[in-house]
């Protein structure tokens, strides 16, 4: 059984007249969490845990003064911010020598405390906005045969793997258009399916290298499709991303170890209209830094 607690506070600039620290979505995620966790004979790892949090996007103003969003994001000055419940069970187990099978659930409640939900006149109820997020993953891993390097300083070990997610957001908020006068019901609903697979080498024992794939699907039940105008079309939104990753970890000294990451992402969708949100893009990130286990 094992308790937990922590915190993190991100810095986001998004825009040349932002400065790191003043960011307009920067936020802090504050958690309590449980975990209990029975290793057995057949199921190497059950695990579930319960944990709550909150997230505040503490520099975050009311975009309202922009015609070009939607009428609930003018509910409250702090719509971003949500307090969460989430419960994740997860089962791994061993069908095969060398290999590792996974497999999870995670259900989370989601309640926005400054997000009045819109009606249909694009006026506002004194309630707020709830989201209901769950999602299935599986994943397998299976150990290669070692190569052996007998000519040179290192060997080399080698797994493959194969991961998939679906992913399910139901959501009480609608949109209202008013630059329009058109009400969207249910405009954040969505479900998403992923997939890709991944291969993993470590070095003479210690660097580690990871190379990934992965392909998403994102069908959003009731967004209507808008041309580069905004005028509205008879179709749904559909998003479609493809990204690569690459991870690579070196031991250092009693616990520290030096780590470097990145990925570039390509998307792409029938959606249009960008003014609000960004359908279609290509990007990129990267990190470098220092990790520390005990």
């Amino acid at each position: 059984l094992k308790p937990s607690v922590s915190y993190k506070n991100e810095l986001i600039t998004e825009s040349v007249d932002e400065k790191l620290g003043k960011g307009l979505f920067d936020y802090n995620k504050l958690a309590f969490g449980v975990e209990a966790e029975r290793e057995g004979r057949y199921f190497k790892s059950i695990r579930q845990s319960l944990t709550a949090y909150g997230i505040r996007f503490y520099h975050y103003e009311s975009l309202s003064t922009s015609q070009d969003l939607g009428l609930e994001i003018n509910s409250g000055s702090n719509v971003l911010d949500f307090n969460a419940l989430d419960y994740a069970l997860t089962v791994e187990f061993i069908p095969f020598p060398e290999a590792l099978a996974t497999g999870s659930l995670l259900a989370s409640f989601r309640h926005f405390p400054d997000q009045n939900i819109v009606t249909l006149t694009g006026e506002f109820e004194s309630k707020k906005r709830e989201d209901v997020y769950a999602a299935v993953l599986l994943g397998y891993q299976q150990k290669l045969p070692d190569l052996e390097m007998e000519d040179f300083w290192f060997g080399m070990e080698t797994a493959a793997g194969l991961n998939a997610s679906y992913t399910l957001q139901e959501s009480d908020q609608s949109n209202y258009d008013a630059t329009r006068t058109q009400f969207n019901p249910d405009y954040y609903d969505y479900g998403e399916i992923m997939a890709g697979p991944f291969l993993a080498f470590r070095f003479a024992g210690k660097l580690a290298m990871s190379l990934g794939y992965e392909f998403s699907d994102r069908h959003y039940q009731a967004r209507p499709v808008q041309d580069k105008d905004g005028n509205y079309e008879n179709k749904r939104v559909d998003m479609k991303t493809h990204t690569i990753s690459l991870y690579f970890s070196y031991p250092l000294y009693a616990g520290l170890s030096a780590k470097a990451q990145g990925a570039l992402r390509s998307a792409t969708s029938n959606m249009k209209y960008e003014s609000t949100y960004r359908y279609n893009y290509h990007s990129a990130h990267y990190f470098v830094g220092l990790g520390y286990s005990f």
